[in-house]
Order: C-alpha cells, then sequence, then structure tokens
C-alpha cells in the first residue's frame, strides 16, 4: 500500500492547482497546465513504482523461540537488512499478540538491535509479521507492508520464587535428597535362609515347600513411583488469590511438587481439567519429561464451566493402572462441587493414595479467630468466613471417610503444603 507524502501534495498544490487556475486564459497556458499535471503524475508514478520495489529489499531476522519467565526480562538480538539504495531510514513496528508493538528505526544497510522483553503474563506470545513503512526515492510516497516473520516467545511461570520460600524444605541435610524413610519397604528383593528372629508372615511358604528348610522373604524399599498431580482449570480456578489467580498457584505449585519427586527418583505426571480432561502426561522422570509438563501448562487458562469430576475419575482409573499418589488441586469450598468431587473420587480411592488440597478463600476462619469485629457488617463478614471454614471441614471429614486426605491453606502457601504432603507420604510409605 502506497500514501502520499506530504511532499506531493505540496508539489501538487503549488504547481497543478496555480497551473488549472490559469488554464482558462488561453490555449496556451491551458496545453501548459496539462503538461505540468502530467509530468508530475508521470514522476509521482515513477516514484511509487520504485518504493514499491523496495519492499522486497528488506529483511528482519529474529530468533525463532524465545523462552523466558514471567516477571522477568530477556534480551533477543533483531537484525534489519534494508538493502534499499536510499538513505532514508525504514521504520517499522513488530505486534505480539495480545501486547503493546515496538517500533524500531533501520538505516540503509544491514544493522542489529538488541531489544529486552519484560514478561508480565505466563503464555504464548507469537510473532508471524512485521508492519514496515519507507519512502520512496524521491520522497513522494510512503510505502507500506507487512513483512512475514517467525518468532515464538514462551514465558514460563516463575518457579525461583516459590524456590525460595522452599529454601528450607530442599536442603541436602532436611529437605528433598536426605529424607529417611520408615518401614522396611514392601518391594520384594530376593529369597534368603530363615535367621531366628525372621517374622513368620515374611516365611514364603513354597520356597521352604521346595527346599524343604525355612526361607524368608527380603523386601526392600520401593525408590521409584508415580506422583499425579490433578490440575483444576475449571471457573473457580480464575479466583484472585492475592494479586494473581488460583490456576496460576496451582501451576507453580504442581511444577516444584513434579521437580520434589524427580529429586527423590520417583516418577512425575500431570493431568490438566475443566469439563473434559485437556491433557494427560503419564508419570515419568528425567529434565526433558519436566520440560514437556512445563510447556503442557504453558497456555492453560481458567474456563467459565463446571468441573466433570466423573469424567476425570474414569479417565484416571482406565489410564493410571499402577498403584500412584494422586493429588487433586481443585477448589471445593462449592457445597455442589465438593458433593461431585465426593461421589466421583471414590472410583479411584480404592487404588491409589489419593490428596485433595484447595486454597483456603479469603476471611475463611473460625468465628473467634483475630480481631472482634468493630461494626455490624463486620460482624456479618466473620459470620459468612466461619460458615465457609465450617464446610470446608465437613468436606475434610466427608473425604477423610473415603480415604481421601483433604487440606486447605492459604495461596502463598499452597506450593509448601503441596511438597510436604508428598513427602509425608513418601517417608511413611503410603503411596
Amino acid at each position: 500500500m502506497i500514501v502520499p507524502r506530504s511532499r506531493l501534495i505540496w508539489l501538487f498544490a503549488l504547481t497543478v492547482v496555480p497551473a488549472a487556475a490559469v488554464a482558462p486564459l488561453s490555449y496556451g497556458v491551458a496545453a501548459l497546465a496539462v503538461f505540468v499535471a502530467a509530468l508530475i503524475a508521470l514522476l509521482a508514478a515513477l516514484d511509487a513504482v520504485s518504493g514499491v520495489r523496495a519492499r522486497r529489499l528488506l529483511t528482519v531476522l529474529m530468533p525463532p523461540l524465545v523462552r523466558m519467565s514471567q516477571r522477568g526480562s530477556q534480551t533477543i538480538d533483531v537484525t534489519v537488512q534494508n538493502n534499499t539504495r536510499s538513505n532514508a531510514p525504514l521504520r517499522g513496528a513488530l505486534l505480539f499478540e495480545g501486547a503493546d508493538p515496538i517500533e524500531f528505526i533501520a538505516p540503509a544497510g544491514t544493522s542489529q538491535t538488541a531489544w529486552t522483553l519484560h514478561a508480565q503474563t505466563r503464555g504464548v506470545f507469537k510473532l508471524s509479521e512485521c508492519w514496515c513503512e519507507t519512502p520512496s526515492p524521491m520522497a513522494l510516497w510512503s510505502v507500506r507492508w507487512t513483512q512475514p516473520v517467525e518468532c515464538e516467545v514462551r514465558v514460563y511461570p516463575d518457579l525461583a520464587t516459590e524456590y525460595r520460600k522452599l529454601a528450607a524444605l530442599l536442603t541436602r541435610r532436611n529437605g528433598m535428597n536426605a529424607r529417611r524413610l520408615v518401614g522396611r519397604g514392601r518391594e520384594f528383593e530376593k529369597l534368603r535362609e530363615y535367621v531366628p528372629g525372621d517374622s513368620l508372615d515374611e516365611i514364603n511358604w513354597k520356597a521352604t515347600a521346595r527346599r524343604a528348610s525355612l526361607v524368608t522373604k527380603v523386601f526392600q524399599v520401593e525408590r521409584s513411583q508415580d506422583l499425579y498431580v490433578v490440575v483444576d482449570s475449571s471457573r473457580l480456578s480464575g479466583r484472585d488469590a492475592g494479586g494473581e489467580t488460583v490456576l496460576e498457584r496451582y501451576i507453580a505449585a504442581a511444577l516444584i511438587c513434579g521437580d520434589s519427586a524427580q529429586r527423590q527418583g520417583d516418577r512425575f505426571g500431570l493431568v490438566t481439567f475443566s469439563d473434559q480432561v485437556h491433557k494427560f502426561i503419564r508419570a515419568s522422570s528425567g529434565r526433558p519429561h519436566f520440560g514437556v509438563c512445563r510447556d503442557a501448562v504453558l497456555a492453560l487458562a481458567s474456563r467459565p464451566v463446571v468441573p466433570d469430576y466423573q469424567e476425570l475419575m474414569t479417565f484416571l482409573r482406565t489410564q493410571v493402572r499402577r498403584r500412584a499418589m494422586v493429588i487433586f488441586l481443585t477448589e471445593l469450598d462449592d457445597p455442589v462441587q465438593s458433593e461431585s468431587f465426593l461421589a466421583a473420587v471414590r472410583l479411584i480411592a480404592r487404588q491409589h493414595l489419593v490428596h485433595a488440597i484447595s486454597v483456603t478463600p479469603a476471611g475463611a476462619v473460625p468465628l473467634f479467630h483475630g480481631d472482634a469485629p468493630s461494626t455490624v457488617d463486620g460482624i456479618y463478614e466473620k459470620l459468612g468466613g466461619h460458615l465457609e471454614w465450617r464446610k470446608l471441614r465437613e468436606t475434610g471429614t466427608a473425604l477423610q471417610r473415603t480415604g481421601v486426605r483433604f487440606a486447605s491453606s492459604a495461596a502463598r502457601d499452597l506450593t509448601f503444603v503441596l511438597t510436604s504432603a508428598y513427602l509425608a507420604a513418601k517417608k511413611e510409605q503410603r503411596i
């Protein structure tokens, strides 16, 4: 697309308009006016054609993939090859999805610019085109076009803050790398001859019958177990939790817990759902697997739908055959939602070790907790918070009867509560 510049407008106003004004005076003046108008039109047409050709001489080069953390910054190198012979600079703008455009001016030749991107939200931001503008050789027109560019910026959750919160839990002496396991273990290792003092329930009677002497079974502590974190992205996950949504807290806590499981030598799996199952990543280990889990929640967003727990439990029952620890990150302060979860979780409660963790709503505390209210509205707020706290207690009691452990914590402590629940189950060999 070409747009007339001020130079063309002034040239037209100073030549063609006066010539057209005096053209009626005589035939010669009219012929001169037509000649001047035709000459200016020809110059403008040639200048426009030259300007349109110049757009083929531009190339914008950017890295195809940029990775950065939320609330962080990343510098990327952008190379602009402006092969036009004109010394007029080229103006351009890059537009990321959901972000403000980035404008630049590139002189003739090859120039390189370092841009610093600041990410405030998690997600995938794609750049597919660059808007460019350059003047024609005689500066009569502004030539505008779009230049194809391929660049994808992936903004991951900020896990550094969560790791600092768990610093005491992740130390070598007290944390992830040195957890003392309680008990003898349940995984069969080998057979050996009976030693006085061995328990009768450890004797392998079939091997004893074959050898005609007592044979004892030796067990070892399970070193590799499966952990699944199920993240709810339905309507209640979009609630505010201290400056960010509940879903953001879920995602950060799930990834930290997955890294903790890998430090312990266990396998980590991830499930995301709302009214249907969106992602299912089977439990595995290793840094590449952690990257797959991190990419799976990169574009996860809260949806205004009601969670379908029945479909979720049916899916888990058919896909997860081996006994595992399954931790649900979902909001159960809603009575209808908690009843639906309680009815559906029975499908897997006997086979797997199930935990449910929710974010405590703001103000959901016992009636006589904290300062006494000074106004009538404060009394009603206290009563409402007490009723919410009581509903959560009743939900936890009902889940406990089905073998499901329930915990509710503040949003800032969610990562600590989730990781602690996993480490406690690992230490006590309940998985």
